[in-house]
């Protein structure tokens, strides 16, 4: 969320976290076990605003991380997950953009691949060893079949 780096963030249920700082930015993009890629520069579900908005919000993150970084930044999350066919159209459009990812879980495959909606297995503070050696193998998609409590975008 490239509008606020350094401030902090409110969730819904008022507890106040901070923000990474710009030099916390370069430090991780610079250590070489990070890359830092655009998300945004608010953070607003695209299904909830105009394709004009999202396209800004979209540009605005790619610029502030490039212009912070001195290197170009091809993929994007959307955030929260949401995309809407215009956006992703857009992007697969700009040459600037390489792929994007969304929080369906799976593997890319190549009979199903689209750079613009790759998926993405999270892996967090509370994954297990098992859970983890299922999410980067083909038992993702039983550990999806078993997890999924939602239909995703």
């Amino acid at each position: 969320v490239t509008g606020n780096i350094g401030g902090t963030m409110r969730t819904k249920q008022g507890q106040v976290f901070p923000i990474i700082s710009q030099d916390e930015i370069i430090e991780l993009n610079e250590s070489g076990l990070v890359h830092v890629y655009p998300h945004t520069r608010s953070h607003p579900r695209f299904s909830e605003i105009s394709t004009e908005e999202a396209i800004v919000e979209i540009e605005t993150s790619r610029n502030v991380l490039e212009d912070l970084l001195g290197i170009e930044t091809p993929f994007f999350a959307y955030p929260f997950g949401v995309y809407t066919d215009s956006v992703v159209d857009y992007l697969q459009k700009q040459e600037a953009w390489k792929g994007a990812v969304t929080v369906v879980p799976g593997l890319v495959s190549l009979d199903t691949y689209n750079g613009m909606l790759l998926k993405r297995n999270m892996v967090d503070s509370e994954t297990g060893k098992h859970q983890f050696r299922m999410k980067v193998s083909d038992g993702i998609e039983m550990y999806t079949k078993m997890h999924t409590k939602k239909e995703y975008a």
